[in-house]
């Protein structure tokens, strides 16, 4: 590169003016830092109540270590640490939008006693590959607004800005269905200027992640049953309109439920249905908190084995979602999602692929007890 690290050792011309402005320039923007990183973390909150769209809100923090990397620098390469944080949308279960700030700390050039300190606003597109349902391999693609100051001993400092170029690969971990832990390594090109040098930075980087809307708490937001919902077999009532004692229970036993909803292509959207048998079920599990339900989703066979995969979960915990607003408890419910291994329809056509796309609800059988007719 034209100008470097190497350069430190020409020494500084004094320009007072100029390291005003970079100082005011410097502030204003660790203002506009923080605004902007508060500010979409409060939209991310918001964002995060309600997720049935398909845009996962997510937040995380990253801390890692990187070298400035010169050609020309005969002595030992400067390094130091790095810290940040970042918010953005999963737009897909590979596909995600991210804006972060980092922090670099000092940068030390022992022959010169030059020291340079720079923080970052980046954003960009990072995509994950799965191989495997929980690991991936990630890249990241984008760009850093930095803002850089530089300081001699005894001399007066620079202070700089620009946009450089930033790329990451990396693996990526999903501890749970909420929590991610990824490591890799960061490079950024060319920070700084002809005034003040420049420098390749290379980091090697660690970040954990929080994504809102999935293996959330039940809600307490409630949606009343229709009045007269219609049953397909007799559930007993939930209160008894005669009370004569003594009252005989018998134990009964209550057959297997199925229930299926499809979706359309590569989406998970789902809301509560206008339908007698949807409400059936949700009186059904209100009503006997023993009654355990098990939603397995599934897609066609169009994309990706690892991406069927994701997206065959969402539809699930969309349909348990629905569920837990209507008024039923979280603990009765299980979520799980196969992908494209069970289909029941031919994927060659059409409407068999909108059969393939489809989660199925099953309640087992369980005990519960009615009143006894003591009239025989």
């Amino acid at each position: 590169m034209s100008s470097n690290i190497a350069s430190w050792r020409c020494g500084f011309r004094f320009n007072c003016a100029r390291v005003g402005l970079g100082r005011y320039r410097l502030s204003l923007t660790n203002s506009i830092f923080t605004l902007l990183f508060w500010g979409l973390l409060g939209v991310t909150e918001a964002k995060g109540e309600e997720s049935d769209n398909g845009l996962f809100p997510f937040v995380g923090m990253k801390a890692g270590y990187q070298f400035g990397l010169d050609q020309r620098y005969r002595d030992r390469d400067p390094n130091g640490a790095l810290a940040g944080a970042f918010a953005g949308l999963h737009l897909s279960p590979s596909w995600r939008w991210e804006l972060g700030y980092q922090y670099h700390d000092k940068l030390v050039a022992d022959a010169t006693g030059v020291t340079v300190k720079t923080q970052l606003l980046e954003s960009g597109f990072r995509y994950d590959w799965y191989w495997h349902e929980s690991f991936a391999l990630y890249g990241r693609l984008g760009a850093a607004y930095w803002q850089m100051d530089k300081e001699r001993s005894g001399a007066a400092g620079l202070s700089d800005r620009g946009v450089s170029p930033l790329v990451g690969l990396g693996l990526h971990y999903q501890l749970t269905p909420t929590m991610g832990l990824s490591a890799g390594y960061q490079y950024l090109d060319a920070i700084g200027s002809s005034a003040t040098g420049r420098y390749d930075s290379h980091a090697t980087v660690l970040e954990i992640s929080y994504r809102f809307g999935l293996g959330r708490p039940p809600q307490s937001g409630h949606v009343p049953a229709p009045s007269n919902p219609t049953v397909s077999q007799p559930i007993p009532p939930l209160s008894q309109s005669e009370s004569v004692p003594p009252v005989q229970w018998q134990p009964l036993l209550h057959s297997k439920v199925q229930y299926q909803v499809t979706f359309e292509s590569d989406q998970a959207d789902f809301s509560s249905p206008d339908a007698a048998d949807w409400w059936r079920l949700v009186t059904l599990l209100r009503q006997y908190p023993q009654a355990k339900a098990t939603l397995v989703g599934h897609t066609d066979a169009t994309g990706s084995t690892p991406y069927n995969l994701k997206l065959s979960l969402r539809r699930a915990e969309a349909v348990a979602r629905a569920l837990v607003v209507a008024g039923v408890a979280g603990d009765q419910l299980r979520v799980d999602g196969e992908g494209e291994s069970s289909p029941i329809a031919s994927n060659a056509t059409p409407a068999g692929r909108a059969q393939n796309r489809r989660v199925e609800l099953i309640i087992d059988e369980f005990e519960y007890q009615q009143e006894a007719d003591t009239n025989d």
